[in-house]
This record gives C-alpha cells, sequence and structure tokens, in this order.
C-alpha cells in the first residue's frame, strides 16, 4: 500500500481527516450535492 502514488496518498489522507473530524463524511459521500 506504500506504493500508492502521493497524490492517491493525500487523498487518502484527507478523506481519513474528514472521518477523524466526525461521520458528516460519510454524509456527504452519500450526498456529494451537498458539498
Amino acid at each position: 500500500m506504500e506504493t500508492v502514488p502521493r497524490a492517491q496518498r493525500r487523498a487518502r489522507g484527507e478523506s481519513h481527516a474528514a472521518k477523524m473530524r466526525g461521520v458528516r463524511s460519510i454524509e456527504q459521500d452519500a450526498q456529494p450535492s451537498v458539498q
């Protein structure tokens, strides 16, 4: 998994940070229109 490109790793990090902020990350994922 460390072979993942830095761009992908960064995107994953953002997703993880959003999840840590709260479960709202899942809501945003389910409702991309809210973004």
